[in-house]
């Protein structure tokens, strides 16, 4: 038999009226502690695999067609959502149906200490779960409070490893306000969606009750509220793990953002020197590189159907005043193509990982050819790593042992700023 505590819709579907709306209104709205403190819609995947979810105790389960609700549902223990091309699936912990073609599926956590685990790991908050008809998926979607998101980012953006002087506090205060900013700034940026944010480098990377630390939640505790305004106005708070020695234009990293006041190049080779993600180096041999460049430049331009043949050259066209890349052009035995500032970071990825991209745009290229012109190897030796935007995070480490508050170190990085405590 099923451990399950569940209220079945047979039971709930076959009393009457009355009571069935006194069932529904069991279920409460999303309730978090009263504050001035945002609720943030997380997407935390999108997928046709079936999602696990258990409880810290009970919680309760709402079910929706056409944006109606259909069934409500208590549970103490596991169940699991699938999908298909009609909708969502809802299934008990035996893997039994309970409901199917589904638009969304709502738990509220109230019960369960406002927390639940998605596919074995532990979150805060509660959870919707939302199908795609367009691509026939799932989107699962952590609703949580500002600041308990929080504690679930600062740790992948700033990690405690980093962490080994007591006045490193007042760099984890600074991101800490910056990913603040950042979230309340980007709410709402994705209008036809069930979600303001990523979990990954796409927004922030987030990863949940497991990621906490001490220092950090004490970092963000003592900012709670606390922002960055420009002119009245919450900034882009972009941020990056080392500038190599200068920060960057915004416009000028990525030509589609508009230009701000506060995302300037300002200096910083003495604090950010003495990280170990300040130099670096990448070597591909001649077939690695055309694998590579096969695969992603398509992400930017057209190419033909069969590849655009050989490796011919590359060629640095262009920098900045920061000596980051403006330009490279790509010579291929069919064409030739023009890559922009930040666009070579992701076509010119890692020799060990697909999935990491290039440290920064500040490099210099080695081209090796043999006695016939034809490339045999390519290395690239830079600084820096991140795309160069706002705060330097090894540069706030270097400035709060040099004694700088936080919000010094905030005002350092997006000049003509204010930090305010906005809640």
């Amino acid at each position: 038999m099923s451990t399950l505590k569940i209220m079945s819709r047979k039971l709930t579907l076959n009393l009457a009226a009355a009571l069935l709306t006194i069932s529904f209104a069991f279920i409460p709205a999303l309730s978090f502690a009263k504050s001035k403190a945002s609720i943030i819609r997380v997407k935390l995947t999108e997928t046709r695999e079936k999602l696990n979810i258990s409880p810290y105790g009970f919680y309760q389960i709402k079910c929706y067609k056409s944006s109606k609700s259909v069934a409500a549902y208590e549970a103490a223990t596991n169940i699991a959502v699938s999908v298909s091309a009609e909708g969502l699936i809802l299934l008990d912990d035996n893997g039994d149906v309970l409901e199917y073609r589904l638009d969304k599926i709502v738990l509220d956590t109230k019960k369960a200490q406002n927390r639940f685990r998605f596919n074995g790991k532990p979150f805060r908050g509660n959870l919707q779960i939302h199908f795609n008809p367009g691509s026939r998926t799932q989107v699962a979607v952590n609703l949580v409070g500002l600041e308990e998101y929080l504690l679930g980012v600062v740790p992948l953006e700033m990690g405690k490893k980093l962490i080994t002087d007591p006045k490193d506090i007042e760099a984890l205060k600074a991101q800490a306000i910056c990913a603040r900013t950042y979230s309340l700034a980007k709410l709402g940026q994705y209008p036809h969606r069930p979600f303001d944010l990523e979990a990954t480098v796409a927004d922030q990377v987030y990863g949940g009750i497991e990621v906490e630390e001490e220092i950090i939640t004490s970092a963000v505790r003592q900012t709670r509220g606390e922002v960055i305004l420009y002119n009245g106005n919450f900034i882009n708070a972009y941020y990056h793990a080392n500038c190599g020695g200068s920060t960057e234009y915004v416009q000028k990293v990525w030509e589609n953002k508009p230009e701000a006041d506060y995302l300037v190049p300002v200096a910083d080779d003495t604090f950010c020197v003495w990280g170990t993600n300040y130099l670096w180096q990448q070597s591909w041999n001649k077939a690695e590189l055309e694998e590579r460049i096969n695969t992603y430049l398509k992400n930017y331009f057209p190419l033909p159907e069969k590849g655009f043949g050989e490796l011919l050259d590359l060629q640095l066209t262009e920098r900045l005043n920061s000596g980051r890349v403006k330009a490279l052009k790509i010579f291929t035995q069919n064409s030739e193509y023009e890559l922009k500032s930040d666009q070579i970071r992701w076509v010119f990825r890692k020799k060990e990982n697909l999935n990491s991209i290039l440290p920064s745009t500040l490099f210099d290229l080695q081209i090796f050819k043999d006695s016939a012109g034809v490339i045999d190897s390519v290395v690239a030796s830079g600084k820096g790593n991140g795309h160069g935007v706002g705060m330097c995070q090894i540069g706030s480490l270097g400035l709060a042992r040099a004694g700088y508050a936080y919000q010094e170190i905030i005002q350092h990085y997006y000049p003509g700023t204010k930090v305010v405590k906005y809640y």
